[in-house]
């Protein structure tokens, strides 16, 4: 049987397209007008994958997903507004109403949920998943985020273009605009942190970190009163949460339940209620420490 193109026409709206030499496949007003030279390429939905010229293997499904991509392959969108702008690139994805919506020439970026990564233009390789995940990143490549709201949220107006950041958690690093290599897990972890190279890991680690960077903070709400410094380390259930907590200390160490540091290069380590300290296979009580301390 020799393949034919098939065209249906209600009210002077094309409502079905098949194109089957080259396995094109449109729907509901979706596709081009001619047929195109790229092959495997399906739309479902009044604008969708309409521009597609030597594009292979897209999907749009909803209203003009994919309705700009013209040379661009290997591209799925489902939603409304999905991919809408994509002219080139290889490899997106796009779930939710608005997600990837104004990336232009860019691969490899999945965007999951409602407007998740609405605003990327050019960015590559990053994966939102969660409503508005990533809704500010507009070059920022090679970024991880999960949660809702998560990444660069509150910036409303702001081109954020932070790369190669993990940032897993509802609200997590809602602030965080241009600071590079953030790693968090937890919810509201690095909050409003715009920094770099800092790593949380617990529910609102380093919750009101704004400009410090290089910290590392693992426990619940550990790190929690650290501002503006960097370089510290937080280590256990709300150790640096304290009120006595320096808020810009930098350089300092805190290792246990309930500990802070009152200086910047301050090491501290248990708090109030250790009664045993073990160097080199040594055990020294609490009192034998003071009684050492009274020697020096």
């Amino acid at each position: 049987m020799t393949a034919t193109s098939v065209t249906m026409v209600v009210d002077e709206t094309r409502v079905t397209a098949i194109w089957p030499t080259q396995a094109n496949y449109f729907s509901q007003a979706a596709g081009p007008i001619t047929e195109p030279s790229g092959h495997h390429n399906m739309g479902f939905g009044l604008g969708a994958v309409a521009s597609v010229t030597t594009g292979v293997m897209n999907v749009g499904m909803g209203f003009q997903a994919l309705g700009s991509v013209k040379t661009g392959s290997d591209n799925t969108a489902f939603g409304g507004g999905v991919l809408q702008t994509l002219t080139n690139g290889i490899g997106n994805t796009g779930m939710g109403r608005l997600a990837l919506a104004n990336a232009t020439v860019t691969s490899a970026n999945t965007g999951i949920g409602d407007t998740a990564l609405e605003f990327l233009t050019t960015g590559q390789a990053n994966t939102a998943i969660g409503y508005s995940a990533g809704i500010r990143v507009t070059t920022g490549s090679h970024n991880v985020l999960a949660g809702n709201f998560a990444g660069g949220h509150s910036v409303v107006g702001t081109s954020c273009t932070f790369s190669r950041c993990v940032l897993l958690g509802s609200e997590a690093a809602m602030a965080l605009v241009s600071g590079h290599d953030n790693v968090v897990v937890g919810y509201r972890g690095l909050h409003v942190a715009t920094g770099g190279q800092n790593v949380g890991a617990g529910t609102e680690t380093l919750r009101v970190l704004s400009s410090g960077a290089g910290n590392v903070a693992i426990g619940h709400q550990s790190g929690w009163r650290i501002t503006t410094g960097s370089g510290n380390v937080f280590v256990g259930r709300n150790a640096g949460q304290s009120g006595a907590q320096k808020v810009d200390a930098s350089n300092s160490v805190a290792i246990g339940e309930d500990t802070w540091t009152t200086a910047s290069n301050q090491v501290v380590i248990g708090n109030s209620l250790t009664a045993e300290v073990i160097l080199g296979g040594v055990s020294f009580t609490k009192a034998q420490l003071l009684a050492l301390k009274a020697l020096v």
